[in-house]
């Protein structure tokens, strides 16, 4: 049974401590921002930006990792809030200016990591956006604190992408001027060879030769170019990582599988690098044959073809696999997982390093092949060759050098144009309400932890708690309830003033003994119910003998004993009670008799059995106390002399009630059990076990005795509701009847 109290308790003690908690908390307000990612790349983005740019497109969780984790962001918004504060007046209204424990004030590196601690960013993934939310003890800090993070990132987002622009603009402002120079060189040299030489005719043979040796330098050139550009857009990226992780250039000692996979890339790039030089001498004689190998050309080429693209889907699973191992990424890793803004650096600045490794490898490549024709173009004549080369060189020259200009023109219009890919979409506006704590949630959250709390500290006591509390539980466990006799503490307490010993007519008498001393009493009429169950066990021609015994020590089997013997023999029956506890006797104290000779003397052959020289004072009642034994108690109770004996007693009685020891404490009541009538177990609320009660009574099983029933000793019924055992069944019996009056007993 889980008890309401219980829950009660448990569940008032939970909401006020809960009440109490959310009461003491500062209201916390929130404001929030909003600003959206142009995640899209641009469609007019000058050729050679690319090269320094990080990817088609911005993914959304890069720029989150930038907001939670950008130092320098974090510390540009201190700035610009301290400087806010500062110009109003206002730093006062501020808490994550004021200073420390110390009376110090706090540092801009102090300000921004307080910052980090009270800003969160949650993305709008399928809108493109990111909501920066602001928490803060004043509302106005709150709405301040989100306003200067959107337009700081506004601000870092424009410098970012004018920053790679700017870079790109450099590289190709160079370029221009080396093609210029270069330009200007080569016509001087151009116009001062045709004035100077004579220039010769050369047969269809000798112009097909230079004509291959040109195109190859053009191609060398065209891979120097590139090169050039990739090395650039190295110095930008290693520029940002420098700038994001300090301590990324001192990188560690690339583990074996590393160098590896790096040495089986670098063989596969020369392996590449020399089939394309081969594919190039078929496509200057014939470029109609690019992309139409397998319908225009020859056996040779298409395996030439079949091999690179092999060769490069190898190096490109290898490079894969490279940038993994070097990102230090589980290779068991979700596919598609978005890198970080420092990952995808680290990446791109992978991808142009190899990029750079395969560039270097074709112009070796390149100039392999050239070397090639050094004795082919022997026997040109040199001022030929010289003037093909310079007309060559000087027409590529003057295309790379108006290419260059055109890039510059776009270069220069996107970075002026270029506004940043974030927008603020809505600025964050001064709360009214706290968003925390919510002292209604919190309460009524507190009452439901008091009941959950409530039932398992229920169910758990229900769980742990085998004692018996309830009469009703006897029943349902299988035992027969003789009676329940209620606790006598509140009764002594009120009529007796809490003594245990009273003096009545000279006769010192235990408060305990309610049956003698207020027959009236509920607690008495329940002993009386108890002898009416019992009284029809009598057998014809002797005593009904009640053995009075309880599973262990402390259940006031005694009290029990002595009260029912009182009751029985105010019902006008020859009562005899016998003191069987050999080893811890106690009746005679409840009764004010001595203690010996009696049942010890009785057994050992030292006391005649003379029954009516064991009357007391109570009308029909006799007691045979224990008397004093000097060894083990069992031996004699269980012997013949004891049986002989209590049937010589049946026949001067008319109810022999004999209290025993605990049945789990020794074994006398065992050996007791097998030569009496009825066997009572006194069990005592909330404290007898009911695991105790079954070993009883398996235990007096075994040597073929059956319980009689069950007395329910202490039961206090002003807690129980199911029991209505009143106190208010008349209040004193009078001399004249032989007993003794309440006011007597209490004097």
């Amino acid at each position: 049974m889980i008890r309401s109290d219980t829950l009660l308790r448990a569940k008032l003690i939970v909401a006020g401590v809960v009440t109490i908690y959310t009461y003491s908390l500062p209201p916390v307000y929130e404001s929030s921002a909003i600003v959206f990612i142009d995640t899209r790349s641009s469609s007019n983005t000058p050729t050679t930006l690319t090269a320094f740019t990080l990817g088609e497109q911005r993914a959304l969780s890069n720029e989150l990792g930038i907001l939670r984790n950008s130092a320098e962001l974090a510390t540009r918004v201190a700035t610009a809030l301290l400087e806010t504060a500062n110009a109003a007046g206002t730093r006062d209204r501020f808490p994550i200016l004021a200073p420390d424990r110390d009376g110090h004030e706090p540092s801009i590196r102090e300000i921004a990591l307080r910052l980090q601690m009270q800003v969160r960013f949650q993305p709008l993934s399928d809108q493109d956006m990111i909501v920066i939310t602001a928490e803060s003890t004043t509302p106005e800090e709150a709405a301040v604190i989100a306003n200067r993070y959107a337009e700081e990132y506004e601000k870092y987002s424009r410098e970012r992408s004018r920053e790679s622009l700017a870079a790109a603009r450099a590289f190709v402002e160079n370029q221009v001027e080396q093609r210029r120079q270069e330009l200007e060189g080569l016509e001087r040299q151009w116009e001062t060879f045709a004035r100077s030489r004579q220039v010769v005719r050369l047969g269809p043979q000798g112009e097909r030769l230079v004509a291959e040796v040109a195109q190859l330098e053009a191609q060398r050139d065209a891979a120097r170019f590139q090169l050039e550009q990739e090395r650039s857009a190295l110095q930008f990226i290693e520029r940002e990582l420098q700038k994001l992780e300090p301590g990324l250039v001192n990188e560690l000692v690339k583990s074996r599988q590393v160098s590896t996979l790096e040495a089986q890339i670098d063989a596969l790039s020369r392996k590449i690098a020399e089939l394309r030089v081969q594919a190039e001498q078929y496509y200057v004689f014939n470029p109609k044959l690019r992309g139409n190998e397998e319908k225009l050309g020859d056996q040779q080429l298409v395996e030439i073809v079949r091999q690179i693209d092999h060769f490069e889907k190898q190096r490109q699973e290898l490079q894969a696999q490279l940038v993994k191992e070097m990102m230090g990424r589980d290779n068991q890793g979700a596919p598609g997982e978005p890198l970080s803004y420092v990952e995808q650096l680290r990446t791109r600045r992978i991808e142009k390093q190899l990029a750079i490794q395969e560039l270097e490898r074709q112009i070796e490549a390149f100039n392999q092949e050239l070397a090639k024709y050094d004795d082919r173009l022997a026997g040109i004549p040199r001022q030929q060759i010289e003037l093909e080369q310079l007309e060559r060189r000087r027409a590529m020259a003057e295309q790379w050098y108006t290419t260059f200009v055109q890039e510059l023109q776009r270069i220069m219009i996107a970075e002026q144009s270029e506004l940043g890919y974030v927008k603020i979409v809505s600025s964050a506006f001064m709360p009214t309400f706290p968003v925390k704590p919510n002292r209604v949630q919190n309460i009524v959250l507190g009452l439901l932890l008091g009941l959950g709390l409530g039932l398992g500290l229920a169910f758990l006591r229900q769980a742990l708690h085998t004692q018996l509390d309830d009469p009703e539980q006897v029943r349902e466990h299988g035992y027969t309830l003789l009676g329940v006799i209620p606790a006598m503490e509140p009764y002594i307490r009120k009529h007796f003033r809490g003594r245990k010993l009273v003096e009545v007519d000279g006769k010192t008498r235990s408060t305990t003994l309610v049956s003698l001393l207020d027959p009236w009493s509920p607690i008495a009429e329940n002993f009386r119910l108890i002898r009416t169950n019992l009284q029809f066990s009598r057998t014809a021609g002797r005593a009904s003998t009640w053995l009075v015994t309880s599973p262990e020590m402390g259940d006031g089997k005694t009290v029990v004993a002595v009260n029912l013997a009182v009751v029985t023999a105010h019902s006008g029956q020859r009562t005899l009670l016998i003191d069987a506890d050999l080893r811890r006797p106690r009746a005679h104290h409840l009764l004010g008799a001595p203690d010996r000779p009696g049942l010890a003397e009785l057994l050992l052959g030292k006391l005649r059995l003379e029954p009516e020289a064991w009357a007391t004072d109570i009308p029909n009642l006799y007691f045979l106390p224990a008397g004093v034994l000097d060894q083990p108690p069992a031996e004699l109770l269980g012997s013949e002399r004891m049986h002989r004996l209590l049937e010589q007693l049946g026949k001067s009685y008319d109810v022999i009630v004999v209290d025993s020891p605990p049945v789990l404490a020794v074994t006398d009541p065992v050996l007791l059990a097998q030569q009496c009538d009825a066997t009572l177990m006194v069990v005592a609320a909330g404290r007898t076990d009911l695991k105790a009660l079954d070993i009883a009574r398996q235990t007096l099983e075994a040597v073929n005795v059956t319980l009689a029933g069950v007395i329910f000793n202490r039961y206090r019924a002003d807690k129980r509701k199911s029991y209505g055992y009143g106190y208010g069944y008349g209040s004193r019996y009078h001399k004249g009847y032989g007993y003794y009056s309440r006011e007597a007993a209490a004097s």
